[in-house]
């Protein structure tokens, strides 16, 4: 299987956010000079460790630092995004799909995939989410039935606003900049299966929420692909963020012993799954929303 992996590295202990903030502790201000005086700006909301993810996404680049910046705050303000409170308990969870205060496009989302095909987890209360999602229980056709742009906009929206709060917490409280890993296992996934118009749909909604999330997702792992993947990925590679494409590797962890340690950057061996090369015999895993009702 033709191997994909990142071009950019984290080491395995997360950096400290106070040695992080000296390093870029002139560059914050500038971008806070730049930003202060902007209608949707709240020195409350967007403190020094908000602007700091968006110098770390832009690597060290102060105007599109300031660019980025300017946009989240519109967008947050369009959405009304400061005004829904803690939502890190209505992270999108199957088993809370028909409570009432799940989004409703949590339900449509759920009634696209078979149940357990995207479960949104915090194995451990000091590191960050861990995304999975068993891509043949997908059903893409359907979503490109079911779903407008504005739909999958909306739910894409929530759910990483919930797994951005979720994160953000623990790296204030641990004092560790603290990300999500996603890790989508494409085991037993034909290609008859996939939908090119669900991948079109499903990559400009990410790119239109790229900037307004920065510093959210640490890896992108697709696990157990098929030998077709490394083509349609190089196919669409062109059209995905940067920075997705920095992240994202093929691995086959119970193949190779070496694609563990890209779990494990973001998962302890205990709370990893023995399907990834872990030790936790749970699965399901729990969902992350849980730990916060």
């Amino acid at each position: 299987m033709p191997r994909i992996t990142p071009t950019t590295t984290e080491n395995t202990n997360r950096p400290l956010v106070s040695d992080l903030m000296e390093k870029h502790s002139s560059k914050i201000q500038k971008v806070r000079e730049k930003i202060q005086n902007h209608e949707f700006y709240f020195a409350d909301l967007y403190d020094d460790i908000w602007i700091l993810r968006f110098i770390l996404s832009h690597k060290g680049a102060v105007d599109k630092a300031v660019k980025a910046a300017k946009h989240t705050m519109e967008f947050r303000h369009k959405y009304k995004l400061n005004e829904v409170g803690d939502i890190r308990a209505k992270i999108f969870d199957h088993e809370s799909i028909d409570e009432p205060q799940a989004f409703p496009v949590y339900k449509m989302a759920h009634d696209c995939m078979e149940r357990n095909s995207m479960m949104e987890c915090l194995p451990d209360p000091d590191r960050g989410v861990v995304v999975y999602t068993m891509i043949k229980g997908i059903k893409m056709q359907k979503v490109v039935d079911d779903f407008t742009s504005d739909d999958l906009f909306t739910m894409y929206m929530y759910n990483n606003e919930a797994i951005q709060q979720i994160n953000d917490e623990i790296t204030r409280r641990t004092g560790k900049l603290t990300k999500m890993i996603r890790i989508m296992d494409a085991t037993n996934f034909n290609f008859s299966e996939l939908s090119f118009a669900y991948l079109r749909k499903d990559t400009a909604v990410n790119r239109l929420l790229e900037d307004c999330y920065p510093q959210s997702l640490g890896a992108f792992l697709m696990v157990n692909p098929p030998s077709w993947v490394s083509r349609v990925y190089k196919m669409f590679q062109p059209l995905l963020p940067k920075r997705f494409n920095e992240k994202f590797s093929l691995v086959s962890p119970l193949e190779n012993q070496r694609d563990v340690k890209q779990f494990l950057r973001f998962v302890s061996e205990e709370n990893l799954p023995e399907r990834y090369g872990g030790r936790s015999k749970v699965w399901p895993p729990p969902y992350a929303g849980a730990r916060f009702k």
